[in-house]
């Protein structure tokens, strides 16, 4: 999205959500990150 390098945002999740990300980035062969910023652009409608 960004032109420059992207910013470290760090967050506290309940451990069970935590849990779910993880399964959710191991199922689609990607990171947690990735699943992080997918949720954060789906939720604010944002591409």
């Amino acid at each position: 999205m960004g032109s420059g390098p992207d910013d470290v945002v760090p967050v506290r999740i309940e451990p069970e959500l935590r849990a779910a990300i993880e399964a959710r980035a191991e199922a689609e062969q990607t990171t947690t990150s990735e699943i992080f910023r997918e949720a954060i652009r789906r939720f604010l409608e944002v591409t």
